[in-house]
């Protein structure tokens, strides 16, 4: 899995994309997904490089669809559920095949990395029980990845800010993609990614 900064690829996606008093609904979910439809063909193949072996020798390898769930309006708690296109390359020095996806978006989960931090900042604030009226997801599923949260991510996410000074910060990774990456390389997964895996960025 190799994950891909969009800010590169687009220096306005945070400012298209995130700021909700700008874009109408509809605009916001169209420009959300025309970036995630055509990031694999803003991708400079030889500027990636395989996270098996550091070989810069990538081609494309086809596709595949997977499932999405990101805010349209994360003052009235609105979400969309939606598909998107993952770009896959296969190195040619040692054959492994790798998926590209964007930062931002949870490998082996549908939810954004943006959703999720909102999510449990609530439970968090709140309660289970409230996050569960206030978000389109049942108790259980909730519950779930608040638990995943508490048992690794926790604890990691705490020491991750406090050797940068930036305890303040805790649950806010989303708002800076910096951080996103200096985690990943830190720690070699996604905030709240649970399944590990090979990662490039």
């Amino acid at each position: 899995m190799i994950l891909i900064n969009l800010k590169k690829i687009n220096t306005n996606f945070k400012e298209n994309i995130f700021n909700n008093s700008k874009n109408k609904i509809i605009d916001k979910i169209e420009s959300f997904m025309k970036v995630l439809d055509d990031y694999s063909k803003m991708i400079n193949l030889p500027n990636l490089e395989c996270p098996n072996c550091h070989s810069h020798d990538l081609i494309r390898w086809g596709s595949y669809e997977r499932g999405i769930i990101y805010f349209i309006n994360k003052q009235l708690f609105m979400v969309k559920s939606d598909t998107m296109k993952i770009q896959r390359v296969r190195c040619n020095k040692c054959g492994k095949t790798h998926a590209l996806l964007p930062i931002g978006i949870i490998p082996y989960k549908q939810i954004t990395t943006e959703l999720m931090n909102s999510i449990l900042l609530y439970i968090i604030d709140n309660s289970l029980e409230k996050a569960a009226e206030k978000f389109p997801f049942n108790y259980l599923y909730l519950k779930k990845i608040f638990i995943e949260f508490k048992k690794i991510h926790l604890s990691r996410l705490a020491t991750f800010l406090k050797s940068r000074n930036l305890q303040h910060l805790i649950l806010s990774i989303s708002e800076s993609l910096d951080l996103q990456i200096q985690y990943i390389i830190n720690y070699d997964c996604c905030f709240m990614q649970i399944k590990m895996g090979c990662l490039g960025v």
